[in-house]
C-alpha cells in the first residue's frame, strides 16, 4: 500500500467563504425587510431585529477576516499547521502545531476542513481546544491540489515503516510560509 505524498498547502482567506457568509446575511436582510413591511407588528421589534441583523453581519465579517492564514503540512505521518500571523498581524516566527484533520465538505475545487490541535501541546498563543476551520481552494496552488486531496484521505502510516525522515519535509515547508 502506498501512502500519500508529503505536501505543504497555503491557507488563505477564502473568497468562497466570504460569498457564502454574504449570501446568508443578505437572505436574512431580505427576511427582515419582508417582516418590516408587515403592518401588524409593533415598530420596536423591527429595531431589535435590525440590531440583531447588524450584529450578525459584523460578527460574520470579523470571523472571515480572522480566518486562518498559513501553511497546512502533511509529512506522510502527521498534519502540522504553520500559522503565518499571530493576533492578526504577520509574524517572523510561524506558530507550528501538530494536529488532526477532518474533512467536513468536499466539492472537488473547495474543501472545508476542521483542524484540531493535539492535546498536551504547550505553544504560546494556542489553546489545545482551539480548533480551526479552514476553507481550501484549488486555485491557491493547483500544482499541489491533487497531492493535498490524497493526503486528506490517506491513512496515517508511521514514517519509520516507509523509511522517510520527517524533519527535512517540515523544514522545507517552513521556509515557504507566506505572510498574508
Amino acid at each position: 500500500m502506498y501512502s500519500a505524498p508529503a505536501v505543504s498547502y497555503p491557507v488563505k482567506r477564502s473568497h468562497i467563504h466570504l460569498l457564502v457568509l454574504t449570501s446568508l446575511w443578505l437572505m436574512a436582510a431580505l427576511a427582515w425587510l419582508v417582516w418590516v413591511l408587515e403592518p401588524r407588528v409593533p415598530g420596536w421589534r423591527h429595531g431589535l431585529g435590525m440590531f440583531a441583523l447588524l450584529c450578525t453581519g459584523v460578527y460574520a465579517g470579523v470571523d472571515w477576516w480572522r480566518s486562518p492564514v498559513g501553511q497546512l503540512c502533511w509529512d506522510r505521518s502527521r498534519w502540522q499547521w504553520m500559522e503565518a500571523r499571530r493576533g492578526g498581524v504577520p509574524s517572523d516566527q510561524p506558530l507550528v502545531v501538530d494536529g488532526s484533520i477532518a474533512v467536513k465538505l468536499d466539492f472537488q475545487f473547495l474543501v472545508l476542513l476542521r483542524f484540531v490541535p493535539q492535546t498536551g501541546q504547550s505553544a504560546p498563543g494556542i489553546s489545545p481546544f482551539a480548533m480551526k476551520w479552514m476553507w481550501l481552494e484549488r486555485s491557491w496552488s493547483r500544482g499541489h491540489w491533487v497531492a493535498l486531496r490524497r493526503a486528506l484521505y490517506a491513512r496515517v502510516v508511521p514514517l519509520a515503516a516507509v523509511g522517510v525522515e520527517a524533519e527535512p519535509i517540515l523544514r522545507s515547508a517552513a521556509k515557504g510560509v507566506d505572510s498574508p
